[in-house]
């Protein structure tokens, strides 16, 4: 999603850079669905479910448990 973007200095002239703004909406949890019980050693399994989990160079996913905190191996997103 963008907008193009005109520059002016007196709010009369604009300059033709053809530049874009490029946003991106906030990321959305929906649920979560984890469980609350598992070994210290990992692999317990957690399932948050949203939209914009995945814009490129934007939204940096992690899950913290307690003072934990971990970048989730599988990010499946429809955006």
């Amino acid at each position: 999603m963008f907008y193009n973007v005109d520059v002016t200095l007196n709010g009369h002239e604009t300059a033709n850079s053809h530049v874009r703004f490029e946003y991106y909406p906030d990321p959305v949890i929906s649920s979560v669905a984890d469980s609350n019980l598992g070994p210290i050693s990992g692999n317990t399994n957690s399932a948050l479910s949203g939209v914009g989990f995945t814009h490129r160079n934007v939204c940096n996913l992690k899950v913290r448990y307690g003072a934990l905190e971990v970048t989730p191996h599988k990010v499946h997103s429809n955006i």
